[in-house]
């Protein structure tokens, strides 16, 4: 083998490497305890922008009932909630009972059935 392969010219074979400073570090939110969520429940988890853009599709607030068929961890209602839609305004149904006991937590009423039933 050729000893030229190996060489690199006109380059510096080691070069200093300057130590970066970080004098904050970005504040870390608080975790809640996880919700896990077993297949058995078939929840497909809306990422909260996608939530968010969905509930700006529907217009501004108004004096309207709206329902979530299928609440899962309540990343659609909580994005309602966020855009201004009142409590009273949002039914929600699940029929696994552990997510329908989280959506319970954001105070909307939440019907623990089938929505096809």
């Amino acid at each position: 083998m050729k000893t030229s392969v190996y060489m690199r010219p006109e380059k510096p074979m080691f070069v200093t490497v300057q130590r970066r400073t970080c004098p904050t570090l970005p504040q870390v939110p608080e975790i809640a305890e996880p919700l896990v969520i077993d297949k058995a429940s078939e929840c497909h988890v809306t990422p909260p922008d996608v939530a968010r853009r969905m509930v700006d599709y529907l217009g501004p607030a108004g004096d309207y009932a709206t329902l979530e068929p299928s609440a899962g961890t309540g990343a659609l209602v909580s994005a309602l909630l966020a855009s201004g839609h009142s409590k009273g305004e949002i039914t929600a149904v699940e029929r696994h009972h552990k997510l329908a006991a989280k959506v319970a937590t954001l105070g909307v009423p939440v019907i623990q059935e089938c929505f096809f039933d």
